[in-house]
């Protein structure tokens, strides 16, 4: 028989605050923002919880609140508007700052609409590992790196809903490839692949240029999401067979030339690409709304 305090019951708790003031303005999130109150209402320690918490009981908003707090934008604290905690999912309610996160790279696409979406949503954050990164765990801070092609490989998931073949695109991102990867626990995660296209690409596209920005970022978005899943198969795959795991430290001519036999193998339309990115430098920030 389950004895634990139900969600209705920890944010009658909370809410019963003697304070007045305080006892209206959680009122106020509860009714606006139930998953949200719900987060705040459970007993935690996390300081930035607080800050929100003691925001809120001084009346601020909650969308200004956590886009000062936690480095969101504010339309993305507004998408968890009216979403009760039984439809966003324990697993979300028990990682508030991600769902914030989540949010703000979610934004502008649809949202989950039920409980079976969301925790698609919640399994799509863990798998292109979104979830493993630090600078989506904390608030926001000096020197916060995001993940940008992770970001794009999250969107471009989400973008084609929250059924049977997305499920089966984020099943391949935590696989071990067969004959070849015996222990999950020991798969080369996607950044890694992020991380050998940036080591092959930058020193030739920043030579020149005179400003700093990612040219692997924009190699790699320049494809759909399914076909970087198979990109980073086919990577691991050759990296596995030719025992190149150490491949961070490669620097020397013949390093750079076999990472670049790699990448052809990988990407066949490789050469075009770099090309392609030494033409178009960012114009912008922001991720792509295509896929």
């Amino acid at each position: 028989m389950d004895t634990g305090t139900r969600p209705h019951d920890e944010i009658a708790i909370w809410l019963a605050a003697q304070n007045p003031v305080i006892h209206r303005q959680r009122h106020a999130l509860a009714r606006a923002y139930p998953a949200v109150a719900l987060t705040l209402a459970r007993p935690h320690e996390n300081p930035t919880l607080l800050a929100i918490s003691a925001a809120i009981d001084r009346g601020e908003a909650l969308d200004a609140a956590v886009a000062a707090l936690v480095g969101v934008s504010p339309p993305a604290v507004v998408r968890l508007e009216n979403i009760s905690p039984e439809t966003i999912t324990d697993e979300w309610i028990k990682h508030p700052i991600e769902l914030f996160w989540a949010m703000d790279v979610l934004h502008p696409l649809n949202s989950p609409q039920t409980p079976e979406e969301w925790n698609v949503l919640r399994k799509l954050w863990i798998n292109t590992g979104l979830e493993w990164d630090e600078a989506y765990r904390n608030a926001v801070g000096i020197g916060r790196e995001r993940q940008v092609v992770l970001e794009y490989l999250f969107r471009g998931l989400c973008a084609q809903g929250y059924g049977e073949p997305v499920r089966t695109l984020a099943d391949r991102l935590v696989a071990p490839l067969p004959g070849i990867e015996t222990d999950p626990e020991c798969i080369w995660q996607f950044n890694g692949y992020v991380s050998f296209v940036e080591m092959l690409i930058a020193p030739t596209i920043l030579l020149k240029r005179k400003e700093s920005w990612n040219g692997a970022e924009r190699l790699l978005m320049r494809y759909p999401p399914g076909e970087l899943i198979r990109q980073w198969e086919s990577w691991r795959c050759i990296i596995a067979a030719h025992g190149d795991a150490g491949f961070e430290n490669w620097s020397e001519c013949e390093d750079m030339a076999k990472a670049r036999w790699i990448m052809r193998l990988v990407v066949p339309d490789f050469d075009d690409a770099v090309r392609w990115v030494d033409c178009h430098p960012r114009q912008s920030a922001s991720l792509p709304t295509d896929y």
